[in-house]
């Protein structure tokens, strides 16, 4: 019994460790910028171009962070756990492949260096072997190592389980037809991607997207914060309304605000708004996690009644 208690404090331990470790890699992030600005006494274009300042360690270093532990965190269900995969992979592009260079009103610069070119491509062959060895790994272990065995059977569970080793494949197809361009241009499209899944991360902790799991037949795992919303318990110490309203508006800020970004960036010639795009996006990235660290700090404080069966 004192084993069980201990392995119990242990995995509640980690769980909120991860949890304010991305909030911290966030931060880390948003460091980058700020420091330049305080030490050289001017903005990047965006935070993205840290990485051609002598800042690059930090923006590599907290993206990176943030990648390793989007990975390494658990979801509540199998969709949430494919997107977050998914997020975590294109977070290590962005993290490793640098951005076009932009100049201080944000318009791409005409050369592209040659040698980071070459450097882009070391780091996306890198990624690419170390996502395929990842995948094999991952399949070959037996299941009881695997993670939680997620209730969810038919298609929906195909195309969950076939999400990342296609965007392994996609990947490897783009960089056998023309590496050179994929090297110079994976930074922007891998970002949007990724908060883009975020956002619908997002989404789906609130009562109707686990309502929209149940439909598909992703059954959230027992005792998580997304089956809670499925079955409520009366005085519950967690108020689910005020977090769904909160979820709700960090995935559709994110999702609209990524929109509104692609729009005006393929309109606007001069794109010197990038830096607070990517600005807001951070914060509401930390915005959620620090939300998932309260709410889960809430139920175990006063966990609900289907929890203490």
């Amino acid at each position: 019994m004192a084993a069980s208690g201990h392995d119990e404090r242990e995995l509640t331990a980690t769980f909120f460790a991860l949890r304010v470790g991305l909030v911290v890699a966030a931060v880390f992030v948003l460091l980058a910028p700020v420091l330049l600005l305080v030490v050289q006494g001017e903005l990047p274009p965006t935070i993205s171009d840290s990485w051609w300042t002598d800042a690059r360690t930090i923006f590599v270093v907290g993206v990176s962070a943030a990648s390793c532990l989007l990975v390494v965190v658990r979801g509540d269900s199998l969709t949430e756990q494919t997107l977050l995969n998914l997020a975590g992979a294109l977070g290590f592009v962005v993290a490793s492949v640098a951005c076009v260079p932009r100049d201080e009103n944000g318009a791409p610069l005409a050369v592209y260096d040659p040698d980071v070119v070459q450097l882009n491509r070391f780091a996306l062959i890198g990624l690419l072997t170390i996502g395929l060895l990842a995948w094999v790994v991952g399949a070959l272990l037996p299941a009881a190592m695997r993670g939680p065995d997620w209730r969810v059977d038919g298609w929906p569970r195909r195309i969950l389980t076939g999400a990342l080793p296609a965007l392994l494949l996609v990947g490897v197809v783009a960089f056998v037809v023309d590496g050179d361009a994929l090297a110079r241009h994976a930074h922007s499209p891998a970002a949007v991607a990724m908060f883009a899944l975020l956002g619908l991360v997002a989404m789906l902790r609130t009562t109707r997207g686990a309502h929209v799991l149940r439909r598909i037949g992703d059954i959230p795992t027992e005792r998580s914060l997304t089956s809670m919303r499925l079955s409520p318990s009366p005085g519950s110490a967690v108020p689910l309304t005020r977090f769904d309203a909160l979820y709700t508006v960090v995935a559709t800020s994110m999702l609209l605000i990524e929109i509104i970004a692609v729009v005006l960036f393929l309109t606007v010639e001069e794109p010197g708004w990038l830096l607070f795009v990517e600005t807001a996006l951070l914060l509401l990235f930390m915005v959620f996690w620090i939300a998932q660290t309260r709410e889960a700090w809430l139920a175990l404080r006063d966990p609900p009644a289907a929890w203490r069966v």
